[in-house]
Protein backbone atom coordinates (compact mmCIF):
# COMPACT_ATOMS: atom_id res chain seq x y z
CA UNK A 1 0.00 0.00 0.00
CA UNK A 2 0.97 3.52 -0.89
CA UNK A 3 0.21 6.34 1.12
CA UNK A 4 1.76 8.95 -1.29
CA UNK A 5 -1.82 9.23 -3.22
CA UNK A 6 -3.19 10.87 0.24
CA UNK A 7 -0.18 13.23 0.28
CA UNK A 8 0.24 14.40 -3.20
CA UNK A 9 -3.18 14.30 -4.31
CA UNK A 10 -5.29 14.47 -1.95
CA UNK A 11 -3.01 17.32 0.24
CA UNK A 12 -1.72 19.50 -2.28
CA UNK A 13 -4.98 19.69 -4.53
CA UNK A 14 -7.79 18.22 -2.80
CA UNK A 15 -7.98 19.05 0.36
CA UNK A 16 -5.24 22.16 0.05
CA UNK A 17 -8.08 23.60 -2.21
CA UNK A 18 -11.16 23.29 0.35
CA UNK A 19 -8.92 24.44 3.75
CA UNK A 20 -6.52 26.80 1.66
CA UNK A 21 -8.65 29.91 2.77
CA UNK A 22 -8.19 29.07 6.49
CA UNK A 23 -5.05 27.44 7.00
CA UNK A 24 -1.30 27.58 6.30
CA UNK A 25 -0.45 25.14 3.31
CA UNK A 26 2.75 23.92 4.90
CA UNK A 27 0.15 21.80 7.62
CA UNK A 28 -1.41 20.56 4.58
CA UNK A 29 0.98 17.25 4.24
CA UNK A 30 0.93 16.30 7.56
CA UNK A 31 -3.04 16.43 8.07
CA UNK A 32 -2.92 14.33 4.77
CA UNK A 33 -0.12 11.75 6.22
CA UNK A 34 -2.65 11.52 9.86
CA UNK A 35 -5.89 10.39 7.66
CA UNK A 36 -3.53 7.53 5.98
CA UNK A 37 -2.89 6.26 9.04
CA UNK A 38 -6.21 6.40 10.40
CA UNK A 39 -7.35 4.57 6.96
CA UNK A 40 -4.65 2.08 6.68
CA UNK A 41 -4.74 1.29 10.74
CA UNK A 42 -1.79 -1.44 10.18
CA UNK A 43 0.97 1.00 9.00
CA UNK A 44 4.09 -1.30 10.07
CA UNK A 45 6.26 -1.97 6.52
CA UNK A 46 4.13 0.46 4.52
CA UNK A 47 5.93 2.69 2.19
CA UNK A 48 5.84 5.94 1.42
CA UNK A 49 6.23 6.94 -2.11
CA UNK A 50 7.16 9.98 -3.75
CA UNK A 51 7.12 10.20 -7.88
CA UNK A 52 8.54 13.76 -7.27
CA UNK A 53 12.39 12.15 -6.69
CA UNK A 54 12.26 14.28 -3.45
CA UNK A 55 10.73 13.32 -0.17
CA UNK A 56 8.33 16.30 2.17
CA UNK A 57 11.46 17.05 5.11
CA UNK A 58 9.47 18.45 7.73
CA UNK A 59 11.20 16.99 10.39
CA UNK A 60 8.29 16.20 12.30
CA UNK A 61 7.03 14.49 9.14
CA UNK A 62 9.53 12.32 9.18
CA UNK A 63 9.38 11.38 12.72
CA UNK A 64 5.52 11.12 12.16
CA UNK A 65 6.68 8.14 9.07
CA UNK A 66 9.49 6.72 11.83
CA UNK A 67 7.19 6.13 14.65
CA UNK A 68 4.66 4.03 12.68
CA UNK A 69 7.29 1.96 10.49
CA UNK A 70 6.53 3.73 7.43
CA UNK A 71 9.34 3.50 4.99
CA UNK A 72 9.99 6.76 2.89
CA UNK A 73 10.34 5.86 -1.21
CA UNK A 74 11.97 7.86 -3.62
CA UNK A 75 11.90 5.92 -6.69
CA UNK A 76 10.50 7.44 -9.83
CA UNK A 77 8.88 3.97 -11.26
CA UNK A 78 5.00 4.38 -11.85
CA UNK A 79 2.52 6.41 -10.17
CA UNK A 80 1.34 6.74 -6.86
CA UNK A 81 -2.55 7.55 -8.03
CA UNK A 82 -2.02 4.28 -9.97
CA UNK A 83 -0.58 2.17 -7.00
CA UNK A 84 -3.33 3.67 -4.50
CA UNK A 85 -5.92 2.11 -6.98
CA UNK A 86 -5.02 -1.44 -6.02
CA UNK A 87 -6.12 -0.62 -2.42
CA UNK A 88 -9.88 -0.98 -1.53
CA UNK A 89 -12.57 1.62 -0.36
CA UNK A 90 -11.65 4.38 -1.93
CA UNK A 91 -14.29 5.96 -3.75
CA UNK A 92 -15.00 8.43 -6.86
CA UNK A 93 -18.64 9.84 -7.30
CA UNK A 94 -20.36 12.98 -9.18
CA UNK A 95 -23.29 13.92 -10.98
CA UNK A 96 -24.84 13.61 -14.58
CA UNK A 97 -26.93 16.02 -15.54
CA UNK A 98 -30.09 15.52 -17.08
CA UNK A 99 -32.01 17.59 -19.89
CA UNK A 100 -33.21 20.91 -18.56
CA UNK A 101 -30.60 20.38 -15.62
CA UNK A 102 -32.89 19.26 -12.98
CA UNK A 103 -32.82 15.64 -13.06
CA UNK A 104 -29.89 14.37 -12.91
CA UNK A 105 -27.73 10.09 -11.79
CA UNK A 106 -25.32 10.26 -9.10
CA UNK A 107 -22.50 7.95 -10.05
CA UNK A 108 -19.85 6.60 -7.50
CA UNK A 109 -17.23 4.12 -8.37
CA UNK A 110 -14.93 1.94 -6.16
CA UNK A 111 -11.63 2.20 -7.85
CA UNK A 112 -10.09 -1.05 -7.03
CA UNK A 113 -13.01 -2.76 -8.84
CA UNK A 114 -14.78 -0.42 -10.67
CA UNK A 115 -17.59 -1.83 -9.05
CA UNK A 116 -20.22 1.28 -10.27
CA UNK A 117 -23.35 2.68 -8.28
CA UNK A 118 -26.38 4.82 -10.04
CA UNK A 119 -29.02 6.03 -8.78
CA UNK A 120 -31.75 8.82 -10.03
CA UNK A 121 -32.25 12.13 -8.76
CA UNK A 122 -35.22 13.99 -9.36
CA UNK A 123 -33.74 17.07 -7.60
CA UNK A 124 -30.21 17.13 -6.95
CA UNK A 125 -30.40 20.09 -4.14
CA UNK A 126 -27.95 19.45 -1.35
CA UNK A 127 -30.06 17.53 0.70
CA UNK A 128 -31.53 15.51 -1.86
CA UNK A 129 -27.76 14.62 -3.10
CA UNK A 130 -26.73 13.84 0.61
CA UNK A 131 -29.70 11.56 1.61
CA UNK A 132 -28.93 9.56 -1.40
CA UNK A 133 -25.85 8.81 -0.88
CA UNK A 134 -26.23 8.24 3.06
CA UNK A 135 -28.66 5.33 1.39
CA UNK A 136 -26.10 4.25 -1.37
CA UNK A 137 -23.45 3.94 1.16
CA UNK A 138 -25.47 1.44 3.58
CA UNK A 139 -25.10 -2.09 4.43
CA UNK A 140 -21.46 -4.21 3.02
CA UNK A 141 -20.53 -1.51 0.77
CA UNK A 142 -20.31 1.04 3.95
CA UNK A 143 -17.92 -1.59 5.52
CA UNK A 144 -15.42 -1.39 2.40
CA UNK A 145 -15.72 2.14 2.18
CA UNK A 146 -12.70 4.65 3.45
CA UNK A 147 -12.87 8.10 1.20
CA UNK A 148 -14.86 9.65 -1.47
CA UNK A 149 -13.68 11.83 -3.96
CA UNK A 150 -16.15 14.42 -5.36
CA UNK A 151 -16.07 17.45 -8.31
CA UNK A 152 -16.93 20.71 -6.71
CA UNK A 153 -20.46 21.25 -6.45
CA UNK A 154 -23.21 23.02 -4.12
CA UNK A 155 -24.54 19.64 -4.18
CA UNK A 156 -22.45 18.29 -0.95
CA UNK A 157 -22.81 21.48 0.80
CA UNK A 158 -23.97 19.23 3.67
CA UNK A 159 -21.08 16.95 3.53
CA UNK A 160 -20.56 16.65 7.43
CA UNK A 161 -23.97 15.38 7.33
CA UNK A 162 -22.71 12.05 5.08
CA UNK A 163 -19.15 12.16 6.66
CA UNK A 164 -21.20 11.86 10.02
CA UNK A 165 -24.05 9.01 9.03
CA UNK A 166 -21.59 6.93 7.00
CA UNK A 167 -17.43 7.01 8.65
CA UNK A 168 -16.15 8.47 5.07
CA UNK A 169 -13.81 11.08 4.62
CA UNK A 170 -14.96 13.26 1.58
CA UNK A 171 -12.29 15.07 -0.53
CA UNK A 172 -13.00 18.01 -3.16
CA UNK A 173 -11.17 17.87 -6.09
CA UNK A 174 -9.63 21.36 -7.60
CA UNK A 175 -12.03 23.66 -9.88
CA UNK A 176 -11.96 22.07 -13.70
CA UNK A 177 -10.13 19.14 -12.87
CA UNK A 178 -12.02 15.55 -14.14
CA UNK A 179 -8.23 13.79 -13.82
CA UNK A 180 -8.34 14.04 -10.30
CA UNK A 181 -11.23 11.31 -10.67
CA UNK A 182 -10.46 9.50 -13.55
CA UNK A 183 -12.04 6.23 -12.48
CA UNK A 184 -15.29 8.04 -12.50
CA UNK A 185 -15.00 10.18 -15.20
CA UNK A 186 -14.68 7.20 -17.55
CA UNK A 187 -17.28 5.28 -15.76
CA UNK A 188 -19.49 8.50 -16.54
CA UNK A 189 -18.17 8.12 -20.26
CA UNK A 190 -19.86 4.59 -19.79
CA UNK A 191 -22.72 5.60 -18.82
CA UNK A 192 -23.26 7.72 -21.48
CA UNK A 193 -23.28 4.94 -23.73
CA UNK A 194 -26.74 4.46 -22.67
CA UNK A 195 -27.62 8.19 -22.43
CA UNK A 196 -26.41 10.49 -24.39
CA UNK A 197 -25.61 13.95 -23.61
CA UNK A 198 -28.59 15.53 -23.81
CA UNK A 199 -30.73 12.70 -22.89
CA UNK A 200 -34.07 13.71 -20.35
CA UNK A 201 -33.73 11.51 -17.33
CA UNK A 202 -37.02 12.48 -16.45
CA UNK A 203 -38.76 9.33 -17.56
CA UNK A 204 -36.11 7.23 -16.61
CA UNK A 205 -37.27 4.23 -13.82
CA UNK A 206 -35.42 3.02 -10.57
CA UNK A 207 -35.57 -0.27 -12.33
CA UNK A 208 -33.91 1.10 -15.62
CA UNK A 209 -31.48 2.72 -13.85
CA UNK A 210 -30.25 -0.44 -12.06
CA UNK A 211 -30.35 -2.38 -15.20
CA UNK A 212 -27.34 -0.08 -16.37
CA UNK A 213 -25.70 -0.38 -13.48
CA UNK A 214 -26.13 -4.17 -13.43
CA UNK A 215 -25.13 -4.11 -17.05
CA UNK A 216 -21.87 -1.71 -16.43
CA UNK A 217 -20.76 -4.24 -13.19
CA UNK A 218 -21.31 -7.51 -15.55
CA UNK A 219 -19.29 -6.15 -18.26
CA UNK A 220 -15.59 -8.34 -17.91
CA UNK A 221 -12.57 -5.36 -17.58
CA UNK A 222 -9.16 -5.49 -19.26
CA UNK A 223 -7.93 -3.58 -16.35
CA UNK A 224 -8.92 -6.51 -14.00
CA UNK A 225 -7.58 -9.30 -15.79
CA UNK A 226 -11.15 -9.73 -17.38
CA UNK A 227 -12.51 -10.58 -14.61
CA UNK A 228 -16.11 -8.31 -14.05
CA UNK A 229 -16.75 -5.29 -11.08
CA UNK A 230 -19.07 -7.20 -9.15
CA UNK A 231 -17.01 -10.46 -9.51
CA UNK A 232 -14.39 -7.89 -7.81
CA UNK A 233 -16.58 -6.61 -5.44
CA UNK A 234 -17.56 -9.55 -3.65
CA UNK A 235 -14.14 -10.43 -3.09
CA UNK A 236 -13.96 -7.71 -0.65
CA UNK A 237 -16.93 -8.71 1.27
CA UNK A 238 -15.34 -12.10 2.07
Amino acid sequence: MYTAFVTDVFSRRIVGWALSDSMRTEALPLQALNQAIVCAKETTGLIHHSDHGSQYVSIVYNERLAEHGIAASTGTVGDSYDKDRAVPGHWEGDLIIGQGGTTALVTCVERSTRYTMIRKLDVHDSATTVDKLIEMFTGKIRNITKTLAWDQGVELAQVDKLSIARGLAVYFCDPHSPWQRPTNENTNGLVRDFLPEGSDFSALTDKDVQHIQDLLNGRPRKVLNWYKPEEKIQELFK
